[in-house]
């Protein structure tokens, strides 16, 4: 019988809640770790050559930081930018209320007129925008120099 917890926990309930922790998993082991805390979400924010403004993320977006990226765009684009370009480059886990907040941020822009594009996410959470179909929502680029070298001189 297939069991989604067994590789990290040993199969069991209470090694899904971190309460069963078996030695040797966690950060540096190469190992899936039984439970994590999660990260708070920093945000930085900055103009780049007068194409677009840069808001770079650090941390886990997650339930727990409420609408933190969708206010940080949504503030921008009303204080006029037509380019964000939001850079994932530090997100080492979303959930699925992150990737809702990524949605807020597109209907945002694309209700303004402006636009909005994530960049530089690690492979494993483009492996989730992939399983998700928002490849076919949001606009991606590989990396922030990508990015704004495709803005061009606009």
């Amino acid at each position: 019988m297939f069991n989604p917890v067994a590789p990290a926990t040993g199969g069991t309930a209470a090694g899904a809640a971190g309460l069963n922790r078996k030695k040797g998993f966690g950060v540096g082991t190469g190992r899936v770790p039984c439970y994590t805390q999660p990260v708070p979400l920093r945000i930085r924010t900055r103009p780049e050559d007068d194409k677009a403004i840069v808001v770079a993320l650090n941390g886990h977006l997650i339930l727990d930081n409420g609408t933190m990226l969708h206010d940080e765009v949504r503030s921008l684009i009303e204080g006029g930018a037509k380019r964000v370009l939001v850079d994932l480059a530090g997100v080492d886990f979303i959930d699925s209320h992150g990737i809702g907040q990524m949605v807020a941020c597109e209907t945002t822009a694309r209700n303004r007129k402006s636009e909005v594009c994530f960049v530089g996410l690690r492979p494993k959470i483009f492996k989730v925008m992939e399983m998700t179909g928002m490849p076919s929502v949001l606009k991606f680029d590989t990396d922030l120099q990508t990015a704004l070298g495709k803005l061009g001189g606009a």
